[in-house]
């Protein structure tokens, strides 16, 4: 295939002009070298950029900077388009990719679980918002779905063992 790109450079490669034999390595062997000419078969080139986007994640930590709608999104387009590819070019469907989409449905479904997204407004509120408008929280509660990360809900326990130690 290398030697095919050296010479045709110009010529987009296709998963149709590739044996179903190679296509079971195509994944595998893209997402090992992000340099591979794999990465550019026309009907790879988003899942690869998706794949590396959604990488990112950690399944084992939750980041409140990586929980966003954008995120469920991206997860949604990368199943939808692992569905087309799997219709469309069974060989390519490798293990790799299975367990990658799988880890990542997972994970959608355990954030969908904690945080019991649905239809409406979110308010993500810091320590700064709770102390100056503490009256205003029973409002936004009433309106909003109130996520307090690790941080404002540690602050005022931090505070109160200073003001006791004194």
């Amino acid at each position: 295939m290398q030697e095919f790109i050296e010479y045709f450079n110009h010529a987009s490669l296709s998963l149709k002009q590739i044996t179903t034999e190679l296509q079971t390595s195509l994944f595998d062997l893209g997402i090992k070298n992000i340099k591979s000419p794999i990465r550019k078969i026309v009907e790879l080139v988003e899942l690869f950029d998706m794949y590396d986007s959604l990488k990112l994640l950690d399944f084992e930590h939750w980041d409140l900077k990586t929980i966003s709608l954008d995120a469920l999104n991206k997860i949604q387009n990368w199943q939808n388009a692992c569905d087309n590819l799997r219709i469309n070019y069974p060989y390519v469907y490798s293990i790799t990719l299975q367990q990658f989409s799988e880890e990542l449905l997972t994970w959608e479904q355990n954030i969908k679980k904690v945080f019991k997204i649905q239809q409406g407004k979110f308010a993500i509120l810091d320590t700064n918002f709770i102390r100056k408008h503490s009256d205003k929280l029973p409002d936004i509660n009433t309106t909003h779905t109130v996520i307090l990360s690790y941080s404002p809900m540690s602050r005022p326990n931090n505070h109160k063992i200073k003001i006791e130690l004194g």
